[in-house]
């Protein structure tokens, strides 16, 4: 048996899962009992035996690139709002769109697909949100289809999940929705350590013209660069694969299209594939560490899917009747002197609707953000060498997949302000 074998069939859950149908119409299920399910667990645990396909290198192109665009996308072109300091996790929202998916039919899918096509294969779909470790909850009454559970555990891809737990809805998930059938809640975590590094005082060049002290890690490490007219850009080579890049338009961060960041980041991703295999130069990436990050998502597609009328998630059960909500996410990213951390966590809840189009009549996102405040000494950092200014932090696997995908454009820092005008010796100010 596969050494997750036992993750996968962790606690209970209460239905049977029976074979959805061939001809494109929605999967059947019924209702049993909790020994029946673990009977089912248990047996279909056999399928961890069974080694995932690699990804071939179409496959690898497709995970990195719709990792990159996804990212970008809602950090550059949907976030109208543009906050200086921003942040969004790839893995999951491919998660939650997937298990949405997974119960769409009809034109709730549809819409879902417009936004987000479907992937080219389940190997692809499943390694855009590899490293996930999820938790499905569920009603003891829930009729669930074969299908969906095979989609929302992965089963044919055991390898996808940190960790994956079955388990009942809790007495509290009921007492405070008690129309809620199913539960999914995704978590992401990652821990980057560096080769070495060091924390001092360094100066931030704001896009205003602002200068000001604040903290920062200088890591030495191995190094890929890639340097043109329009960008200065480094990434530094971590354990398990990983890499950190920071990308620094030469001009205003804010006047960057999606289109630029997207291909910054690809050109950089090249320079690294390049590299593999290769010994790299040492060299130092300077990064912030005082940094409040808002957490964005997308739910794009998804709208027919909130409806509690229109809703067509017939493809849960087999029956429809249901909607989603998604009641909360967050992402934090931090940056200090032993190294970073990724933590972010996405849910999604399956509620029956007696208004639904589908129903017989029976039975808003949240951002994390980590706030940090270190006091400074005052200084005045006119004349002194700038260290950093607004830029892009990526972290990307060793296929390219883009794992967290930030941007700041302000520090907390001290001696906020604009710098006085020096005039050569030989110019003289007359004033009134």
């Amino acid at each position: 048996m596969h050494p997750g074998s036992n993750k996968r069939i962790a606690g209970l859950l209460f239905m049977s899962l029976l074979a959805g149908c061939g001809d494109g119409s929605p999967p059947s299920a019924v209702i049993v009992s909790t020994a029946a399910f673990r009977d089912f667990a248990t047996a279909n645990a056999a399928a961890d035996t069974v080694v995932p396909t690699e990804l071939t290198a179409l496959e690898k192109t497709e995970v990195a690139s719709r990792s990159r665009q996804w990212s970008v996308d809602t950090l550059v072109t949907r976030d109208t709002g543009f906050p200086e300091n921003a942040l969004a996790i790839p893995p999951l929202y491919f998660a939650r769109a997937e298990a949405v998916a997974a119960a769409a039919y009809g034109t709730t899918l549809a819409q879902l697909r417009g936004v987000y096509p479907a992937p080219s294969s389940p190997r692809v779909a499943d390694a855009l949100m590899r490293g996930i470790s999820r938790t499905i909850s569920a009603g003891t009454a829930t009729r669930i289809a074969t299908s969906f559970m095979d989609a929302v555990t992965a089963r044919a891809t055991p390898d996808t999940w940190s960790a994956l737990v079955i388990q009942p809805l809790s007495d509290a998930q009921l007492a405070a929705q008690p129309n809620l059938r199913l539960s999914i809640n995704d978590e992401f975590t990652a821990s980057l350590a560096w080769p070495q590094a060091t924390v001092f005082n360094g100066v931030f060049a704001a896009e205003n013209g602002g200068r000001l002290e604040t903290r920062m890690v200088r890591i030495t490490g191995p190094l890929v660069t890639a340097t043109d007219a329009d960008m200065d850009a480094a990434a530094l080579a971590l354990p398990q694969g990983r890499w950190l890049l920071r990308i620094t338009p030469t001009g205003s961060l804010r006047a960057w299209s999606a289109a630029s960041v997207e291909a910054a980041i690809a050109k950089l991703t090249a320079f690294i594939a390049a590299a593999t295999g290769q010994t790299l130069l040492t060299g130092d990436l300077v990064v912030p560490m005082d940094v409040s990050y808002s957490a964005l998502g997308d739910v794009r597609g998804m709208d027919e899917a909130q409806s509690q009328v229109m809703a067509d998630l017939r493809g849960l059960d087999g029956h429809g009747g249901d909607y989603v909500e998604f009641p909360g996410s967050s992402a934090v990213f931090t940056l200090n002197a032993s190294g970073g951390s990724v933590q972010g966590s996405d849910s999604v809840s399956f509620i029956f609707s007696p208004l639904n189009r589908f129903s017989d009549g029976g039975g808003g996102e949240g951002s994390g953000v980590i706030l940090t405040a270190y006091p400074l000494p005052e200084s005045n950092t006119c004349g002194k060498a700038v260290d950093l200014r607004p830029s892009y932090l990526a972290l990307v696997d060793e296929i390219g997949r883009v794992e967290l995908l930030a941007r700041f454009m302000a520090v907390d820092g001290a001696v906020e302000g604009m710098c006085p005008i020096v005039l050569p010796p030989s110019v003289v100010l007359i004033t009134p």
